[in-house]
C-alpha cells in the first residue's frame, strides 16, 4: 500500500520507516500507538531541523525550546514548531495515559459477569463469563506485543491468511469456552 510519505524513502529512510509504521497503526485502528509513533517521527524531524544548531539537547522539550530560540520567525517555522508542540503534547497523553484500561476492564468485568448469569444461575455460567472476560483483558494488555509481532512479520489485518487465521482462532476460543 502506498504511503503519503513515499517521497521520504529516498531522502531519509529512518524517517520514512517511522511514519510508515505510524500510518499502518492508524489504518489498523491502533490510534494511541500511532500517536506515540508519530511523536517519535516529530522528535526526529526536530533533530533534523536543528541540524548544526543542535547543542546539548537530550529531550524533545529541550530540542523544541532550542528550535524556538533559533527560529527566524517566519510563518512556516512558526507553523512547524506549533505542529511539533501539538504532536509532543498528544504523544505524551497517549504514551503516559494508563487510566483508560481500568475503566474498560471494570466495565467488561460487569458485562461478562452479567452475561454469565444471564445464561444461568450457576457457577458454571459465571465461569463462562469470567473466561471471556480474561480473554478480553489479555487481548487489551497484550495488544502492544501483538502489534510488534505483526509489524516484525509485516502482517496486515486485510491479509487473507491473517483473516482466515483470525476466524479459526475465534472458533477454537469459543469452542473451548463451550466446554466450561
Amino acid at each position: 500500500m502506498a504511503s503519503n510519505f513515499d517521497f521520504l524513502k529516498s531522502i531519509d529512510k529512518k524517517l520514512f520507516d517511522l511514519i510508515e509504521t505510524a500510518e499502518q497503526l492508524y489504518r489498523d485502528e491502533y490510534f494511541d500507538q500511532c500517536i506515540v509513533q508519530t511523536r517519535k517521527f516529530a522528535e526526529n524531524i526536530c533533530k533534523k531541523l536543528l541540524g548544526g544548531k543542535k547543542t546539548t539537547e537530550k529531550t524533545f522539550d529541550e530540542m523544541l525550546a532550542t528550535l524556538c530560540d533559533k527560529s527566524t520567525g517566519s510563518q512556516q517555522e512558526k507553523e512547524i514548531i506549533e505542529d511539533l508542540y501539538f504532536i509532543k503534547r498528544e504523544g505524551n497523553k497517549s504514551a503516559h495515559n494508563s487510566s483508560q484500561a481500568l475503566p474498560a476492564s471494570t466495565a467488561l468485568f460487569f458485562v461478562w459477569i452479567c452475561n454469565g448469569l444471564w445464561h444461568g444461575a450457576s457457577i458454571k455460567y459465571v465461569m463462562y463469563g469470567m473466561y471471556y472476560y480474561l480473554l478480553m483483558m489479555l487481548g487489551m494488555y497484550l495488544e502492544p506485543v501483538f502489534m510488534k509481532i505483526k509489524n516484525a512479520f509485516h502482517i496486515q489485518n486485510q491479509n487473507k491468511f491473517f483473516q482466515i487465521f483470525s476466524i479459526i482462532r475465534t472458533i477454537l476460543i469459543v469452542n473451548i469456552g463451550m466446554l466450561i
